[in-house]
């Protein structure tokens, strides 16, 4: 599957991709799609926001992977995307975009900036009725996700709104893709539907833009400076999903696995797919980066161009009986890294305050 911008000569698949299931529009409109609803929705945004904030993105799926996922499935793992803010639209025209690239079974409405430069909004996200419980959905937001990270680096969360009535198809589908209830709700109307429209936001894991992965001498793929970057500039926000120990441990089996510890028994992983850009941060002894939060890494000193972003990761994790060898080439080198290290004096005394806030409580306890 592939994603691109949607434009004025997409409208007729927008068009028959709506059309497809009334009943999504009866749940939040009380009527059945009209006419210029595809017209609408490429064009209608917030009194106040650019034209250029606002991207209509639709997913494409060609012949022959379409034929692919119809033998297969009955066999995937169904993430229920057609019951969810996703809310699928099959077939009253061929759903060929005009712009080419297969099959239009899936939409996704954004707003850059709304209703702040660091959020991106999702207004809905649609799949064809037709192509629904096949897991268009799950890939459609991952794309999606895919796009906001790579193409609008000032982007830290995304944020969007359930209405009550919609709610039991649309909530789990949010839920299972990282989305938290914020607690904040807003009385909808629209049409014949009074409502409550209840906000979700998920933070996104965010690198600074003059970072790029390249092979590394360390181990593996690393992180490198492109450009100059300052002592304590904030490199990187992490963000993912919430375990416990036992669910970690597990994880572990299947690497890779990005994590950091939260609390004593709360973990946070990074997601895997797409694997985010700081997650192939690696390990050093006498580290350039260090921890200002339980989420934020800034520079523990001046990176020139070509220097190799690392971390201590003994500053990050804590779980007991994780180890892992080191040859990070540092005169400070521990030849091994463990979940334990955080009782170092040594290690105390070097990096002060940056650990990990639960690593820290523990060193003071």
């Amino acid at each position: 599957m592939e994603v691109r911008p949607l434009g004025a000569a997409d409208v007729e698949a927008v068009q028959g991709l709506i059309e497809s299931d009334p009943g999504y529009n009866e749940r939040i409109t009380g009527a059945p799609p009209g006419a210029a609803d595809a017209q609408g929705l490429l064009t209608m945004r917030p009194p106040g926001l650019s034209a250029e904030a606002k991207v209509v993105l639709g997913v494409f799926e060609g012949d022959e992977s379409a034929a692919v996922e119809d033998a297969q499935s009955k066999a995937a793992d169904d993430d229920g995307s057609g019951s969810s803010e996703d809310h699928g639209f099959g077939a009253t025209n061929s759903g060929k975009s005009a712009g080419g690239g297969g099959e239009l079974v899936a939409v996704v409405d954004l707003l850059r900036g709304y209703p702040d430069e660091s959020v991106a909004f999702i207004g809905l996200l649609q799949v064809r009725r037709g192509r629904q419980g096949r897991g268009i959905g799950r890939t459609a937001y991952r794309l999606v996700e895919q796009y906001v990270v790579e193409n609008w680096m000032e982007v830290r969360r995304l944020r969007l709104a359930v209405v009550d009535t919609n709610a039991e198809s649309a909530t789990p589908f949010w839920v299972r893709q990282g989305f938290e209830a914020t607690g904040e709700a807003k009385a909808y109307e629209n049409e014949a539907v009074t409502s409550t429209a209840r906000l979700y936001e998920k933070a996104l894991c965010w690198a600074h833009p003059h970072l790029v992965v390249r092979e590394s001498s360390i181990a593996g793929q690393g992180l490198f400076a492109t450009a100059p970057i300052a002592a304590g500039e904030v490199v990187s926000v992490l963000a993912g999903r919430k375990v416990s120990t036992a669910e970690l441990t597990e994880l572990l089996k299947h690497p890779p696995v990005d994590t950091i510890t939260l609390e004593e028994d709360l973990h946070l992983v990074l997601p895997n797919d797409p694997r985010p850009v700081i997650a192939y941060g690696n390990h050093g002894c006498d580290p350039n980066t260090w921890w200002t939060d339980a989420v934020t890494l800034t520079a523990r000193r001046d990176f020139a161009p070509g220097d190799e972003l690392t971390s201590d990761y003994g500053t990050s994790t804590g779980i007991p009986d994780w180890q892992m060898s080191c040859a990070c080439g540092s005169a400070l080198c521990r030849r091994l890294i463990t979940g334990s290290d955080w009782q170092l004096p040594e290690l105390q005394d070097r990096y002060g305050d940056h650990w990990i806030p639960e690593l820290l409580a523990r060193q003071n306890r």
